[in-house]
């Protein structure tokens, strides 16, 4: 009984705690948000997809994460990228991030979308935290919290890494917060643990502003808020914040220290700038009040980022309500107000506010515009709490609200002006008009309780409720326009039947996709198969060279070639080089003949227009999908000619038909129809028509594949004749259609690839691929690193029995030395592990075609033996004759080093913490 007595006692306990209650109703709020996920069981992470990175990269980083962890290592390296990468050193996998745990114990998609409303719980619970201890009022702190957590930026950038760094800044806050106000060991673990998280998050330029802007609030903490008391105990300050700026870099050494190794020894895709990158247009600013004033997002890709500056209408109009109310002793205002300013500006790109790039550090990253929007939001959410408080204090705002109502009517005016004159054009003046009535509505309903409250027809707590609950039901009405995009296409990639003929074979191998968006590169990660393709933020500059060199990209160009396309790939041109051989590449899937090739550049050379002048036609790189291509232009109603010779042994054209994204919008034109003719003297055949309408057609919206036989007009010479046609109605506005793809095939299976399975999509074999491990019984030395891509690409070297070393090796001395009886067998290939049994017949080197990279190290019978740089980026050893076990570990300093690092500072604190508890018992 007495039992019973004290667990009901403490179940009262916690009911009451006021923390416990927030914690429940941020949670209950959250699914309530994403209700309709989770009762229909469409998966969060990608309902709210918008940018591919999402699931072509985190996600297949993830569970090969998990699935490396499970089997007893870290995931150090990623043995399918291009010929292996560092994985925990390319920053962004976030390997250690605590909350990675719910991914990594959860494996399912449930798992992620627990990940992602978990960070959302954060955001919001630790900005209540911060807004408390900064005497905001209880139902303040909560309208704060719902305002931060369910703003734009966090909605728009869900299932991003960047979200890791973005939830800390209310946590880093508070911690600081508690450094300086209760100046405690506790105080200076929370501190230490919080700049920590906001590291290992995995989005560097997200950390440097976050970190810019705790760096404010330490200043504003010490110089402003608590001058006197600062001023006493100045040595105390600076040493707690000291020791949390110490503490917190030391446990994020773990991460920092490989990133930091890699960087310098890799081309980076962001590279150094000390201007921004802004893609925050200023014409976006109406988004503050109208988030798809441009359309929502399964109209627009490139607008849905005006989704990110929005914090909520109600939330919106507090914080100006808060702004006009602030007294110069309200120093949090004016503090919080000059930050979401600041940061605002920053993140539209605005002159004057970009100096900021000049500073140490910020002139030596790539700046995202983006990235300061966050730190807005989060300023304007702690102002709306401010203002609520000062309503909650009975400060009556009729002339205030008027006052606001008329800047709001005044700016919505404005844009609509600007709309009228051409200068900026939302989606439609319907939808224009429907979001208009919404921003009147909330604010109407806002006014209408105004008035109850301000007549005492309402108590503060019931008020304090319904502002809460009306800011939180306009932030989810607005979030429906959030809708995904590229769940067609991803859904098609993942059951490509090429994928599961792939996985059959198990012989370690890697292969090749053309064209790129037919199967992006990390989903290779998504099921153990080694893509030669790399997509990375980071790429090590030996392989970079070797693809610039196969692809004779000159150095000056190849920055471009990669940005255009987000991805490192061998060019179909170079799947004849040797070198693609020796990398072990054994298969190439394709949509199309390896022996076919594009036809664009000789569109565009040779065509004549027949009707519509020229700027309606040409050559276009379209991104707004996954990956750019190229495609042919071509606005209705439009001819365009074209000569062209069929081979003797004729053909196949390949093409692709889609629209833009951006006539996807409801009243811009009626579908396009896509027709080829083709002319022979006086007689005109049409050999293809298609008419697509993706504004009505769900299936529309996804690009089209067709094969047109053109063997009929084998020898001929032929006009090719690309139509497109307005659909029935004759509407053509914004009706951009693309013909992608344009591919004349040759239907000839000689030669060195041979198609083996052809449903759907080719697969091709390398009738001459290496072995992942071979034995080479001769070495040379050439020391011009520059010179061995020319000798290793030249037809007279042999590379199956030449290895070129750059230093001296033991040479092979058998004069006889027979390959026919040595071998090289993979007995195990884990991610950063590799067992190899090898027979040498005489002396000899072992070449695996795996990536070079400092931190391998290999044992030869159980004695560590040197690894050797062999053709130009790949691993060799020497063996004498006779068998072997060669085990190759991934074991880099840089890991150590950090592990140690962190693993130290961890034990030192746990071990201060106790020694000074004992301490106290002690006294006590």
């Amino acid at each position: 009984m007495k039992s019973s007595g004290r667990f009901l006692q403490i179940v009262r306990l916690l009911v009451r705690n006021e923390y416990l209650q927030v914690a429940l109703l941020l949670c209950v709020l959250i699914c309530i948000f994403f209700g309709r996920n989770l009762i229909s069981g469409e998966n969060i992470f990608l309902e709210i997809k918008k940018d591919p990175i999402a699931f072509y990269w985190l996600y297949p980083w993830d569970k090969f994460s998990r699935d490396v962890f499970k089997s007893g290592y870290i995931p150090l390296w990623n043995p399918y990228s291009g010929l292996g990468f560092p994985l925990l050193a390319n920053f962004q996998s976030a390997i250690f991030y605590p909350l990675k745990l719910l991914i990594y114990f959860l494996p399912s998609m449930a798992g992620l979308d627990i990940f992602l409303m978990s960070r959302l719980f954060i955001a919001g619970f630790f900005t209540y935290l911060f807004c408390q201890s900064i005497q905001v009022g209880r139902a303040g702190s909560v309208l704060a919290a719902i305002s931060f957590m369910f703003c734009g930026n966090l909605m728009r950038y869900l299932n991003m890494v960047m979200l890791n760094v973005e939830i800390c800044i209310p946590v880093l806050l508070w911690a600081i917060n508690s450094v300086v106000e209760r100046r405690k060991v506790s105080s200076l673990v929370l501190g230490s643990g919080a700049l920590c998280l906001s590291v290992i998050g995995g989005h560097p330029e997200t950390t440097l502003y976050t970190l810019f802007f705790a760096g404010g609030w330490v200043i504003f903490k010490l110089f402003f808020d608590r001058k006197a008391e600062v001023a006493k105990h100045i040595k105390g300050y600076l040493s707690l914040l000291g020791g949390v700026l110490i503490l917190g870099s030391l446990l994020s050494s773990i991460q920092v220290i490989p990133f930091l190794h890699y960087l310098g020894k890799s081309w980076n895709y962001h590279p150094v700038s000390q201007w921004i990158l802004n893609i925050m247009n200023i014409k976006y600013f109406i988004s503050l009040l109208l988030p798809w004033f441009y359309g929502d997002s399964s109209n627009s890709l490139i607008d849905t980022y005006a989704l990110i500056p929005y914090s909520g209408i109600i939330s919106l109009f507090l914080a100006l309500f808060a702004l006009i109310k602030i007294r110069s002793s309200n120093r949090y205002g004016i503090f919080f107000t000059g930050s979401a300013i600041f940061f605002m500006g920053l993140g539209f790109g605005l002159h004057g506010f970009n100096l900021i790039h000049f500073l140490p550090i910020f002139n030596r990253v790539y700046n995202f515009s983006r990235c300061a929007i966050p730190v807005a939001c989060f300023s304007i959410a702690i102002m709306s709490g401010i203002g609520l408080n000062y309503l909650m204090k009975k400060e009556y705002p009729f002339k205030a609200f008027y006052f606001l109502l008329g800047i709001i009517i005044l700016f919505i005016g404005g844009e609509s002006l600007l709309h009228l004159t051409g200068f900026i054009r939302p989606i439609n003046l319907n939808y224009l008009t429907s979001q208009v009535g919404l921003v009147v509505f909330w604010l109407a309903l806002i006014f209408f309780l105004f008035r109850l409250y301000s007549r005492k027809k309402i108590n503060n707590f019931i008020f304090g409720i319904l502002m809460i609950l009306l800011t939180f039901f306009s932030l989810w009405v607005d979030n429906l326009g959030n809708k995904a995009l590229f769940q067609n296409e991803t859904k098609e990639q993942l059951t490509e039947s090429f994928i599961d003929f792939l996985k059959k074979d198990k012989e370690i191998f890697r292969f090749h996709a053309v064209p790129l968006w037919l199967f992006p590169t990390h989903l290779g990660t998504l099921y153990s198969l080694s893509d030669m393709r790399v997509s990375d933020a980071l790429i090590e500059n030996t392989y970079l060279n070797l693809l610039n060199y196969l692809n004779k990209i000159p150095k000056e160009k190849f920055i471009f070639e990669y940005v255009k396309s987000f991805y490192l790939v061998p060019h179909q041109e170079s799947l004849g080089s040797q070198i693609l051989d020796l990398l072990n590449l054994k298969y190439v899937v394709s949509r199309y003949s390896l022996l076919s090739h594009q036809i664009f550049d000789e569109v565009l050379e040779r065509a004549n227009i027949v009707t519509i002048d020229k700027r309606y036609f040409g050559l276009h790189k379209a991104n707004e999908i996954i990956g750019a291509r190229d495609v042919l232009f071509q606005h209705p109603p439009t001819i365009i000619e074209f000569p062209l010779k069929i081979p003797e042994g004729g053909a196949f054209l390949n093409l692709i038909i889609e629209m833009s994204l951006h006539s996807w919008f409801p009243d811009r034109g009626d579908g396009v129809g896509f027709a080829l003719d083709l002319v022979t003297g006086t007689k005109t055949e049409r050999l293809f028509f298609r008419y697509i309408d993706p504004k009505r057609n769900e299936l529309d919206k996804k690009r089209m594949w067709f094969k047109v036989n053109l063997h009929y007009y084998r020898g001929k010479e032929v006009i090719m004749r690309l139509i497109t046609d307005p659909g029935p109605r004759g509407n053509d506005i914004r009706d951009w259609a693309y013909w992608g793809e344009l591919r004349l095939e040759v239907p000839d299976q000689s030669g060195k690839y041979e198609l083996i399975s052809g449903q759907g999509v080719g697969v091709y074999k390398n009738r001459d691929v290496f072995p992942r491990a071979f034995i080479v019984p001769e070495a040379v030395v050439v020391e011009r690193h520059e010179v061995i891509l020319e000798i290793m690409d030249s037809g007279d070297f042999n590379l199956r029995k030449v290895v070129i070393l750059e230093e001296p090796a033991e040479l092979a001395t058998n004069d006889h030395f027979s390959t026919d009886n040595s071998e090289a067998r993979i007995i195990d290939y884990q991610a950063t592990k590799v067992e190899i049994e090898a027979q040498v017949d005489g002396e000899g080197f072992l070449v695996l075609s795996d990536n070079y990279y400092p931190g391998w190290k290999v044992y030869v019978d159980g004695r560590q033996e040197r690894i050797y740089r062999a053709d130009y980026l790949l691993r060799a050893i020497h063996l004498s004759p006779g068998f072997h076990r060669v085990k190759f570990v991934f074991d880099p300093l840089s890991f150590r080093l950090g592990w140690w690092m962190a693993l130290s500072t961890i034990i030192s604190t746990v071990g201060f913490i106790g020694f000074s508890v004992l301490t106290k018992n002690k006294e006590d």
